[in-house]
């Protein structure tokens, strides 16, 4: 099977080109048993790639393929995206974390529209599903307790029909990731559009970080840590930068981060070997915001 065929990738391949990006398939090499899928995609902004890897021996590899064209998909029509600093360190759980929460507000609308696509990978959907069904019988706290409630929503948006015949006692065996599914579930369920997906996204990651707070002590300041770029309306791109957005005081940083007044939230990052910090500041007094998000 010659994945470059594929109906899909061929328009995917053309709404990239518009956008000018290129799209490159490269084989998936696994990493081990911690491998957190079976595929997956990478977006070089520089570059202006999308790379998109696929284990070339899988029996479902046409639908793992059209899984990320689908995040690709997504990317290329303005949806968010959790970005990282080139100067921080992320820890595993940090990356983890941010990759969960991106995936679940992107999976909120892939599932669905891989069915409309008619694919699914059934396969690796049932393997999940049995995975998930162990992990609900193991109570555990902070950062352990949200990746699994992740892993039951992440079953729930695979398919319904085989989840919700999970075990009925799930809710009493398990009620603190119970409720945190649940509650994930709320918060993304609002993601029908680019701003409503980066609305829930925030939510989500405030949800996080105070779970990680109170069950385990532990702070995780991802508002700091993480970039999520602004979705501006017709009339914020048509204001002043300084009406929204501020340059963020980061300890011991080059480069310059940019907050949103509304929520607290890092949303670009300006590079300081290229800028000064009063080359930002007359930025965001004399630019549009469409200038600076474009």
């Amino acid at each position: 099977m010659n994945l470059a065929n594929n109906e899909f990738y061929l328009k995917i391949q053309e709404l990239a080109n518009i956008k000018g990006y290129s799209i490159t398939i490269t084989d998936f090499i696994s990493s081990g048993e911690n491998e957190r899928g079976l595929a997956s995609h990478y977006v070089d902004y520089q570059q202006r790639k999308i790379i998109i890897s696929i284990p070339q021996d899988h029996s479902e590899k046409e639908a793992l393929f059209v899984h990320e064209l689908i995040h690709a998909e997504l990317f290329l029509n303005g949806y968010p995206r959790i970005l990282r600093s080139p100067e921080f360190k992320y820890s595993e759980q940090d990356n983890m974390l941010a990759d969960e929460i991106e995936n679940m507000a992107h999976h909120f609308l892939l599932y669905p529209r891989m069915r409309e696509l008619g694919y699914m990978h059934s396969k690796e959907n049932d393997k999940f599903l049995e995975k998930v069904k162990k992990e609900i019988d193991i109570v555990n706290k902070g950062p352990a307790a949200i990746e699994a409630a992740f892993n039951v929503l992440e079953a729930d948006y695979r398919d319904y029909e085989k989840f919700k015949v999970l075990d009925p006692s799930f809710e009493k065996k398990n009620p603190q990731v119970y409720s945190l599914y649940r509650r994930f579930k709320r918060l993304y369920s609002i993601s029908n559009n680019p701003s409503n997906m980066r609305r829930a996204i925030l939510s989500v990651i405030k949800e996080v970080q105070n779970k990680a707070k109170k069950e385990a002590g532990i702070t995780l300041n991802y508002n700091f840590l993480f970039s999520v770029p602004p979705i501006p309306t017709d009339y914020e791109k048509e204001q002043f930068c300084s009406k929204f957005y501020t340059i963020g005081k980061i300890p011991n940083t080059k480069h310059h981060y940019i907050f949103d007044k509304r929520d607290n939230q890092c949303c670009n990052i300006l590079n300081g070997n290229t800028y000064s910090l009063q080359e930002v500041q007359n930025m965001l007094n004399e630019k549009k915001v469409k200038e600076l998000f474009n």
